[in-house]
């Protein structure tokens, strides 16, 4: 569908332009867009080679079990039907999110959600929450937008912390108390499909 939604843009950008004589100016912004495309990618790739190699070195240090082990007495609240390999996988997945490990929360999240399932047609509580959770992703170093804030020259990339710090408690928890509350709905209407 996605590729659908980019052909059109793209046709109905070239149609435009060269019912009003512009096709010069097109040609040169789809060049430029290419250069600066593969500019930004290659600094970024400096920069989260960076990242994931400190991200790497507090993996290996134990500072992302400590921050499992932290969030461990939340996570039992959150995913009180959850074993203990399933716990310890939404603890590893939620701490790789709190440092901006993006990469790596991914198949942390994917095992977690693996470990989560309850063999029904529909997804367990606890599945809900671990999308919810991995997708609000409270944040406390957001080593991407940091990255590219570096690479297009940000005086200080790190002055968006508090902004962040904020933004993802926010949504964060206004994400998981919207769960909570449509968990509620559901079983107070016997757990119907609506």
């Amino acid at each position: 569908m996605t590729d659908r939604v980019w052909v059109g843009m793209i046709l109905v950008s070239l149609i435009f332009s060269l019912a009003r004589g512009r096709g010069e100016a097109l040609t040169n912004a789809l060049l430029q867009g290419s250069q600066d495309a593969v500019t930004l990618i290659l600094s970024l790739t400096g920069a989260m080679c960076l990242f994931g190699g400190l991200a790497a070195m507090l993996h290996d240090c134990g500072a992302a079990g400590k921050l499992a082990k932290l969030a461990s007495p939340l996570l039992k609240r959150l995913f009180p039907d959850a074993d203990e390999r399933a716990q310890a996988a939404v603890a590893a997945c939620v701490s790789a999110n709190l440092l901006g490990m993006s990469n790596a929360a991914t198949p942390l999240g994917l095992q977690a959600a693996k470990l989560l399932e309850d063999g029904s047609e529909r997804a367990s509580t606890g599945l809900c929450t671990l999308v919810i959770l991995s997708s609000t992703s409270l944040t406390l170093l957001p080593t991407t937008v940091t990255a590219l804030r570096m690479s297009l020259g940000a005086a200080n990339p790190y002055d968006i912390l508090p902004a962040v710090w904020l933004t993802s408690a926010v949504s964060c928890a206004a994400a998981l108390a919207a769960g909570s509350r449509l968990r509620r709905l559901e079983h107070r209407h016997g757990g119907r499909k609506r």
